[in-house]
């Protein structure tokens, strides 16, 4: 039997670990928010290069959070977001500590790839994403008894499972995804990181040059081909300003 009314110091996730199943009524958090302090800790939360490995280690924090909790417990989050281009956090000392806690000399989100100034990088993913494990662990992958049955095969898998077994097994893929490579400790692909239909104009307008069709011009030309001319996506794209030719033009 543990203690109670003792109070824990130590990295949140380790702490965690160290105590029991269904064990606390609730937890209260506000973790750091992504990119807006320093607090000089090696590993701390919210210094990390991209708001996906940001959102990966809430997801671990409360992936035990919600191991530790009782049936009946409540877990009350407080996570704000974080906005893209709003200046280098860095060149303002924090009021409530005026001799410097925030270190950066450019804030973290600054630049994010694929995200334009002043757009949120960062919503309610964390508490999303566990909420995702939390069903896929009780339901499993198929679910047949319910009025739309789906099969999702692959839902337990990250992006990270999925790679690392690419690379181990030597399994053939679409060349749009260049290179497995390890990049600070974490797998990526060199080319194309996500994609879903080919013809897909979503967020295109989004995407630095040369952004999916420009590449598609030159790696799958006929269905390029199709798509501009054919399902006329050229003069959608016409309308939006966004150039899909490989030297850059829209036409």
């Amino acid at each position: 039997m543990m203690e109670l009314d003792t109070i824990f110091c130590g990295d949140a996730l380790d702490v965690l670990r160290t105590l029991p199943d269904n064990f606390v009524h609730c937890c209260i958090t506000s973790p750091p928010y992504y990119a807006l302090r320093d607090y000089g800790v090696d590993g701390q939360i919210g210094r990390e290069d991209t708001p996906a490995q940001y959102v990966a280690r809430l997801t671990e924090v409360f992936s035990e959070v919600q191991r530790v909790l009782l049936p009946s417990g409540t877990l009350w989050l407080n996570i704000a977001d974080t906005y893209c281009g709003t200046g280098s956090k860095g060149d303002h000392l924090d009021p409530k500590n005026p001799s410097g806690r925030n270190g950066q000399c450019v804030s973290l989100a600054q630049r994010v790839e694929n995200v334009k100034a002043k757009d949120m990088i960062l919503g309610t993913m964390a508490s999303e994403s566990v909420r995702r494990q939390s069903a896929y662990l009780k339901n499993g992958c198929n679910a047949y008894d319910k009025r739309e049955p789906t099969s999702q095969p692959l839902s337990f898998w990250t992006e990270q499972d999925v790679l690392a077994y690419l690379k181990m097994t030597d399994i053939p893929y679409a060349s749009v995804y260049g290179e497995i490579v390890e990049k600070s400790g974490k797998l990526a692909t060199t080319g194309a990181k996500r994609t879903g239909c080919m013809f897909c104009m979503f967020g295109v307008h989004l995407e630095k040059q040369p952004n999916r069709f420009q590449r598609m011009a030159l790696t799958h030309p006929k269905q390029y081909e199709f798509c501009i001319h054919k399902l006329d996506c050229g003069a959608v794209l016409d309308f939006l300003g966004v150039p899909y030719c490989p030297g850059g033009d829209s036409a």
